[in-house]
């Protein structure tokens, strides 16, 4: 039934004919503009997926054996910008669908899920020695150096979207209207990447003198001792969604003016995700997004 409605829906778009046809043409009723979040689970990346992402890297050769993984991050939210036409469905023989039907299709940017894993790694050696005399007596310390090295990687992307949905509505010449439906969207990346950032750090600590008994105070030099940052592009990154939006829209206008024709509203929908690395690696993610924009109708 819901798939029904909406090829009828996409075959009126395409049929022309007089009033008296079964089937009106559709026309354009509102145009709108919103931002969407969309907050799920955590989902994890190992480094050897990270590595299988970065198309064209050396990671084959890098050794973190003797790193600790401080870190593995991954923002689950995407944050997109949405712009969308709806037509209302036209009705049969002269009379008004039930359930006031509206096509919405539109185009999405989204700032992708983000990933991150970081590696850490200390080295402490004993690079000289000093004597302290306290009291006639004589103490010697070490001073030592330490050395920090940290790895860091990151995968995200930025993704175009083509949204298409149904939405059946209380009375659309109400004030207040709800409404509900389903939406389908397919994206792709247009920049996708992993990032690699290295850097190193070395630690002085040297015993000065002897306050309290035989215990010296340890003055500490930190030495930048350099960095580097790559970036490494990925495969061919797609996703796919399905959701339900439930929705409360509110016209501003009371009154036949300007603002009668402007409406604010606010979704929240249950959301499945799908999204791929062609083949190198592929997750499902439900969620839920929270929607607010502003509609304007122009008929």
């Amino acid at each position: 039934m819901l798939f029904n409605t909406f090829a009828v829906g996409i075959a009126a778009l395409l049929t022309t004919g007089s009033p008296g046809d079964s089937i009106k043409k559709m026309h354009i009723e509102s145009i709108e503009i919103s931002s969407t979040q969309f907050l799920s689970d955590f989902i994890q990346m190992d480094f050897a997926q990270m590595r299988a992402l970065a198309l064209e890297n050396d990671f084959a050769n890098l050794n973190l054996q003797d790193y600790s993984m401080t870190s593995s991050c991954c923002v689950a939210r995407q944050d997109l910008i949405n712009f969308h036409v709806n037509s209302a469905l036209p009705g049969r023989n002269g009379k008004a669908p039930k359930g006031s039907p509206m096509l919405r299709l539109g185009l999405s940017h989204s700032n992708s899920f983000y990933h991150s894993l970081t590696f850490f790694n200390s080295n402490q050696f004993t690079v000289d020695s000093i004597s302290i005399i306290y009291q006639g007596n004589a103490t010697t310390y070490p001073i030592d150096s330490i050395v920090r090295e940290t790895h860091s990687f990151a995968a995200s992307s930025k993704r175009l979207r083509a949204n298409a949905g149904m939405l059946w509505r209380s009375n659309p010449k109400k004030r207040w209207i709800g409404y509900t439906g389903f939406a389908l969207g397919f994206g792709l990346a247009i920049v996708s990447q992993v990032e690699e950032y290295y850097s190193k750090w070395s630690e002085i600590t040297n015993p000065i003198y002897a306050v309290y008994g035989n215990t010296p105070i340890i003055q500490s030099s930190w030495q930048f001792e350099g960095s580097s940052r790559n970036f490494y592009k990925t495969p061919l990154l797609w996703d796919m969604s399905f959701s339900l939006p439930i929705g409360v829209d509110f016209r501003i206008g009371k009154k036949e003016n300007l603002w009668y024709r402007v409406h604010l509203f606010s979704e929240l929908n249950p959301t499945l995700w799908v999204s791929s690395y062609s083949k190198t690696w592929a997750y499902v993610n439900p969620g839920v997004s929270a929607v607010f924009g502003i509609r304007v109708n122009i008929e």
